[in-house]
């Protein structure tokens, strides 16, 4: 029994030295998104919050609704990117299981369920995710229209 209680307080000890590498990770953290025709770029940091947005005078010639459409579709892309660098940060200096991983792991599964289907979203279904696993070549920018990573 107090061999338990030594090893729950060395982990805990162990767990809160790394907590000041994790609140830098977590605030290094960028997202950025490209929209289809490369005329505006979004930046977010880890929790989706816009850093930085940049729009090209081309992107003002499609109009009102098409602009707001298509700054709304990058900050989101943006936002995603952000969120799985996150959880790999937050996975590699915590491990997989920690339940901060766990909590951040669940949160990006439920944010990428309302943005990719809205619909199954607002049912109550969930996407099935391994949040710990970034898709191949981590982007630092993504085009949202195409799918293409650019390092």
């Amino acid at each position: 029994m107090i061999d338990q209680i030594h090893d729950d307080v060395r982990a805990n000890d162990e767990r809160a030295a790394r907590m000041p590498a994790f609140t830098a990770a977590i605030d290094a953290v960028r997202g950025v998104a490209v929209s289809a025709a490369r005329d505006i770029r979004v930046e977010t940091d880890s929790t989706g919050h816009v850093t930085g947005i940049e729009i090209s005078e081309t992107a003002l010639t499609g109009g009102a609704r098409k602009l707001s459409r298509e700054i709304l579709q990058t900050i989101n892309a943006a936002e995603l990117v952000a969120k799985r660098k996150a959880v790999q940060s937050v996975a590699e200096l915590l491990g997989d299981d920690d339940p901060i991983t766990l909590q951040l792991g669940a949160e990006l599964s439920a944010r990428e369920a309302t943005l990719t289907h809205p619909a199954a979203a607002a049912s109550g279904a969930t996407a099935t995710i391994d949040p710990t696993r970034p898709a191949p070549g981590t982007p630092s920018e993504t085009s949202i229209s195409r799918g293409e990573r650019k390092q």
